[in-house]
């Protein structure tokens, strides 16, 4: 694979621990049980070689609400090392939700009963990890 600018492309496998740079070689997964969810594969663009654990550094926090779901899923608490505060704001700042999470489960679920239809500001703490995504609410 030749990018612009000599950029380098990695594939992380978190679950397995690897990190594949795909400039030189392929990746070949034949998964032995069903795949699902997300903070197993992230892809890393650099314009020098990973040489170091330091360098690979990811964070694998992640907060997403599907549509036919009354409640947002937060994954990769258990990765963060310490509790994680979760905040929700309406557009105009006001802020609807508080909560802090534990980090002993690596999935929870936050409910948005009673949380009128509109966007969301959802922003996740946790040490020096801050997550801040936009969150839509039917």
């Amino acid at each position: 694979m030749t990018l612009f600018g000599g950029i380098q492309v990695y594939l992380e496998d978190n679950q397995n621990g690897t990190m594949t740079l795909l400039n030189l070689e392929d990746f070949v997964l034949t998964p032995e049980i069903a795949l699902g969810g997300v903070g197993r594969f992230f892809i890393h663009f650099t314009q020098s070689v990973l040489s170091t654990q330091e360098n690979m550094s990811t964070s694998h926090l992640n907060a997403y609400k599907l549509n036919d779901h009354n409640f947002i899923t937060i994954e990769g608490l258990a990765n963060q090392g310490s509790l994680t505060h979760l905040k929700l704001y309406d557009v105009l700042g006001k802020q609807v939700v508080s909560a802090t999470l534990d980090d002993q489960t690596n999935t929870q679920r936050v409910s948005t009963e009673g949380i009128s239809i509109g966007i969301y500001i959802i922003t996740l703490k946790s040490g020096n990890t801050l997550l801040t995504k936009k969150i839509i609410i039917k």
